[in-house]
């Protein structure tokens, strides 16, 4: 899954040049994994 968000940020990065959002939307998004694993019970 980590791959696969630094993939997403990196495309979103280079086409809208947005560094910030893309890194911001990749962080948001290991959290957000993070706590959906908690809850259903995968972590």
């Amino acid at each position: 899954m980590t791959v696969t968000g630094l993939a997403v940020s990196a495309v979103t990065g280079f086409i809208t040049k947005n560094w910030f959002a893309a890194i911001g939307g990749f962080f948001a998004g290991m959290i957000f994994l993070n706590v959906a694993a908690g809850v259903i019970g995968l972590s």
